[in-house]
């Protein structure tokens, strides 16, 4: 019964891209059903992360086309780009939120895992910089925004601001904007300072009938979530890991953020950060959650599975044997 399933994803992993005009037709509503319904169940020690990650968002799919919908238009009413509400593909067609972005500055781990097209962006921050040899200057920022457009299926890199304070955050942040005003987004610390640089640059945007993707981060409360929502952010940010490092029950924290913030249905998408393996997000996924940014090493588990590789080099040793190969 996994057959219509890994259809489905390889047209995802593919980047094929969804129609959110289009309903689902009846005949593949009644398919999802029969899966779910046929699909036997089987002890998570025994299916992989990225695979029971793929049937997570796959069954939500189909619950989501409604409230797809509402998003799209209200997007439109924000005068947000087209290309700002491009949906990737779901697994049987849906058309859905799904964004996976990978969280690093270093251009080897973005030639690795980059060309594979199954990313919706990128993020970044002063201290991946650091950590990958980079100056933090707004040079950097002109330099990587070059690099991550050559990659296939990439819609967006945010960067993060940097200043001691609201105004010298505010005016970074004008400077990382004007690269692509459509294309970059701009990170700002959940800080009191990072807050009124945030509202300062939803001033200039009401004034210039424009809107900055701002992304609220270094989340670590539901309650948090209230405040991106005023200041109509793009996305919150919360740090699941450093959640758990603190003694906090980090899953459960963000399922509230996610409610608190509307869920599907609201303004302000929650993108998860600091994962630290991919079972973390087909958690996540189960309770509704559709952002993630991760590390190369999370990436790794998702593209990497000894048993698929294994299944393929025997499809392959066939083929050649079929044709009197060498093998």
């Amino acid at each position: 019964m996994m057959q219509p399933m890994a259809a489905g994803s390889a047209a995802f992993l593919a980047g094929a891209p969804a129609s959110p005009q289009v309903a689902p037709s009846t005949a593949a509503q009644t398919a999802l059903a029969s899966l779910v319904a046929q699909t036997p169940a089987a002890p998570m020690s025994q299916v992989s992360a990225s695979a029971t990650f793929a049937m997570a968002v796959g069954v939500g799919a189909a619950a989501c086309f409604a409230n797809s919908r509402r998003r799209s238009a209200r997007a439109g009413r924000r005068t947000q780009p087209e290309s700002r509400v491009t949906r990737l593909a779901y697994p049987l067609g849906g058309a859905a939120n799904l964004r996976l972005m990978l969280d690093t500055s270093d251009l080897k781990e973005w030639e690795k895992f980059l060309p594979l097209g199954f990313f919706h962006g990128i993020t970044s921050n002063p201290v991946l910089m650091q950590r990958a040899g980079w100056p933090v200057s707004l040079e950097t920022v002109k330099t990587l925004y070059a690099k991550a457009f050559t990659y296939p299926g990439i819609q967006e890199i945010l960067f993060q601001t940097w200043g001691d304070d609201a105004k010298a955050m505010y005016e970074r942040a004008l400077e990382i904007r004007a690269i692509d005003p459509v294309r970059i987004g701009v990170k700002i610390p959940l800080t009191t300072e990072g807050m009124k640089a945030a509202r300062m640059l939803r001033q200039d945007d009401e004034e210039a009938g424009t809107h900055t993707n701002i992304c609220m981060t270094a989340c670590y409360s539901a309650g948090q979530g209230f405040a991106a929502q005023g200041l109509d952010a793009t996305y919150i940010s919360p740090y699941l890991g450093r959640m758990n490092d603190q003694g906090m029950d980090g899953i459960k924290e963000i399922s509230e953020l996610y409610h608190t913030c509307g869920g599907r249905e609201g303004r302000t998408q929650v993108l998860v950060a600091s994962l630290r393996n991919a079972a973390q997000m087909v958690e996540l996924a189960r309770a509704g959650l559709d952002a993630f940014t991760f590390s190369p090493k999370v990436a790794e588990e998702l593209v990497n599975l000894t048993r698929t590789n294994e299944a393929a080099a025997w499809f392959e040793r066939a083929g050649k044997e079929s044709r009197g190969e060498a093998v």
